[in-house]
């Protein structure tokens, strides 16, 4: 006995339930893809590339920003609009190690550093390093 119906017409449930898994198996793909596009909206002062701050060698506290040295980098947070300014490589790889002290002067909030055999001072309205050597 051969029926000319189709096999559809007796489950709509089956039909239905695989419309559905068709649909959300194209909304995932097409929000995985979406997810990985390129991140060209931001701006570059959202970028940031953060160094090895898992030792911290000195702390010091401005009006307006906060200081945190490591080996490697100085970190500054501006602590009245709560965001990162970001990171600060000093001219020369190895003038932060053996920073052991900081201090942010009050009447520019530069940042004055000591080591053992030599002093750094960074202004960061002007971006600019000077060190010397500790009498």
């Amino acid at each position: 006995m051969t029926s000319c119906r189709k096999w559809y017409r007796y489950c709509p449930q089956i039909v239905s339930a695989g419309v559905a898994g068709l649909v959300m198996a194209t909304a995932l793909a097409v929000t995985s893809l979406a997810a990985q596009a390129p991140t060209r909206d931001w701006r570059p002062s959202d970028r940031m590339i953060v160094g090895d701050f898992s030792t911290i060698t000195s702390v010091a506290t401005a009006s307006d920003r906060i200081y945190a040295t490591s080996p490697d980098q100085l970190l500054i947070r501006q602590a009245q609009f709560r965001e990162w300014e970001g990171t600060v490589d000093p001219p020369t790889p190895d003038l932060l190690r053996g920073v052991f002290v900081s201090l942010a002067d009050p009447l520019d909030n530069s940042l004055w550093l000591a080591r053992p055999d030599a002093w750094i001072h960074y202004e960061p309205n002007l971006r600019l390093w000077t060190s010397g050597a500790a009498p």
